[in-house]
């Protein structure tokens, strides 16, 4: 009778640790995914979105499946926001690698800059990691789903950067 209840109270904090991963990630899952959304997945979407960039440069980076094959990492620069887009040579197709603010601009992101570190974790739940100046949420789940990571830099005791950057599918890179 005994086992019983522990077998049952096993499975009741399995599923609650498994709510909680769900829960704790959908909210970053969904901003890297309205980002996407705001933002586009390549330069002439972005251009859209958002306006002509202040500059652009491009280098050019090994492809991680095939180091022989030279992909592109095209870097826009805004007043307060940097996006950098991935372009795979092979398809000569582009993704949204990477979004870092400095400014707020609601067209892009929530505002966060500026907001406290407690303001963070009640919005986004427990960071994966907490270092000195920064803190850090990783979208994966169990099933290693997720879109990438968001980092925020605190100065003082309040947000003063945000970079979201988004994990490369083997879609692009292959």
């Amino acid at each position: 009778f005994v086992i019983s209840f522990v077998v049952i109270d096993e499975e009741y904090v399995q599923a609650a640790q498994e709510e909680s991963a769900t829960r704790d990630t959908s909210p970053i899952n969904e901003l890297l995914k309205a980002t996407i959304e705001k933002v586009g997945n390549s330069r002439s979407s972005v251009a859209t979105q958002i306006g002509k960039p202040l500059s652009i440069s491009t280098e050019f980076v090994a492809n991680p499946n095939d180091p022989l094959q030279d992909d592109r990492i095209h870097t826009l620069t805004y007043d307060g926001i940097i996006i950098w887009i991935y372009q795979a040579a092979e398809h000569n197709k582009e993704k949204l690698l990477s979004v870092r603010m400095t400014k707020n601009r609601k067209e892009v992101l929530p505002e966060l800059i500026g907001k406290s570190k407690e303001y963070i974790i009640t919005k986004f739940g427990q960071p994966a990691s907490i270092s000195e100046g920064k803190i850090r949420y990783d979208s994966l789940d169990d099933d290693e789903s997720g879109l990438g990571v968001i980092e925020l830099e605190f100065k003082n005791p309040s947000v003063d950067a945000v970079e979201l950057t988004y994990y490369l599918d083997q879609k692009i890179s292959k």
